[in-house]
């Protein structure tokens, strides 16, 4: 909702910083993490519960989630390099509607051909397998805010204790 998309924006800029380094490229990740016990108090259970069931009627070997808002554009990050993630599944959804940013698309393979996902409203979003190589093209004016799901299988390195899916 616009009002979830908000409330994550407002907080997640309050408490943003350059201080952590990213694992893809070793700049700032200009994020915020949260459990999901966390994000829930800032959107609803129903809207952040629908994304996990979503990830889980395809994906039913999910355990683990991870949320995380971060900030593409000016005074923060710019863009992100080709990379695939360490997940089952990723979900990307978009906190800021494409007309507030230029740039900053969400390019992938697939197929042996090169794709983009532009032009998103606020709210919108996509999964996509974790293996999908990827990057996110630079943001050149306005902010690009997104909020990122990571699905791991419980045997993943990545899955912790305190990010158990909760249903």
């Amino acid at each position: 909702s616009d009002e979830s998309c908000k409330s994550l924006i407002d907080y997640t800029n309050r408490y943003i910083n350059d201080k952590r380094l990213d694992t893809v490229d070793g700049l700032p990740e200009w994020q915020i993490t949260y459990l999901q016990k966390d994000i829930e108090k800032l959107c609803t259970i129903s809207e952040i519960r629908n994304i996990i069931k979503i990830a889980y009627d395809k994906y039913p070997n999910i355990s683990n989630v991870e949320f995380f808002v971060r900030k593409y554009g000016v005074g923060a990050r710019e863009k992100l390099p080709w990379h695939s993630d360490m997940t089952v599944v990723s979900s990307t959804i978009h906190l800021s509607n494409y007309f507030e940013y230029d740039g900053g698309d969400f390019v992938f393979i697939e197929d042996a051909e090169i794709k983009r996902s532009s032009e998103l409203k606020k709210g919108c979003g996509f999964f996509h397998n974790g293996n999908v190589i990827h990057k996110v093209e630079s943001t050149t004016t306005g902010n690009r805010w997104s909020l990122i799901v990571f699905f791991f299988a419980d045997h993943s390195e990545w899955s912790k204790e305190e990010n158990k899916v909760i249903f």
